[in-house]
């Protein structure tokens, strides 16, 4: 039996499925459909969840709406979890002071620090479409003529990401300056 649930937020209905065994893990519909109507002002409910595979750590969800716009949502993993090694927090801010920049990155467009809503602090952002090659499969994938020019994409993204001054996009304060390879 499926139960459907009409709340509304700021005049927005949203609907939901609330024992739709094809909801990600991870996901409390209810609640992070609520949060996303109330926090991204251009995602109409309802909204549709499906894991993103081959990370390695936090869960990244594609998230797509009434209209068919995308977004990307990261979350911890699942369970216990040291928090200072999954912060999503710096990772949105990252992600937002970097966007500042000519360095190509998604844009950063909510960040929910509340656990009520789903357990753990989760942000979104723009989803991007494209390969992610994780492995050497997925390499092998893109056509030869491909491979120089995205490598060489790659290493001027790289470089432009290096070329970034942390001080002047608001990140002085992350990480340790002193000398890395003498710790």
């Amino acid at each position: 039996m499926r139960t459907i649930e009409s709340v509304h937020d700021q005049g927005r209905g949203v609907q939901v499925k609330t024992d739709d065994p094809s909801i990600p893990a991870g996901i409390d519909l209810p609640a992070v459909s609520r949060w996303i109507a109330e926090s991204v002002d251009r995602a109409e409910p309802p909204f549709r969840f499906s894991v993103i595979s081959g990370g390695r750590s936090n869960l990244t969800f594609r998230v797509e709406d009434a209209n068919g716009y995308m977004m990307a949502m990261r979350r911890p993993p699942l369970g216990r979890v040291l928090e200072s090694a999954h912060d999503m927090g710096r990772e949105f801010r990252v992600i937002s002071a970097i966007g500042q920049t000519e360095v190509p990155v998604p844009e950063a467009l909510a960040l929910c620090t509340d656990h009520s809503v789903n357990g753990a602090d989760f942000y979104l952002m723009a989803f991007i479409e494209g390969l992610v090659p994780h492995d050497a499969s997925a390499g092998a994938a893109i056509p030869q003529t491909e491979r120089q020019p995205l490598s060489q994409d790659a290493v001027k993204v790289l470089a432009d990401l290096h070329s970034v001054d942390p001080d002047e996009v608001g990140l002085g304060d992350l990480g340790r300056r002193d000398d890395y390879v003498g710790r």
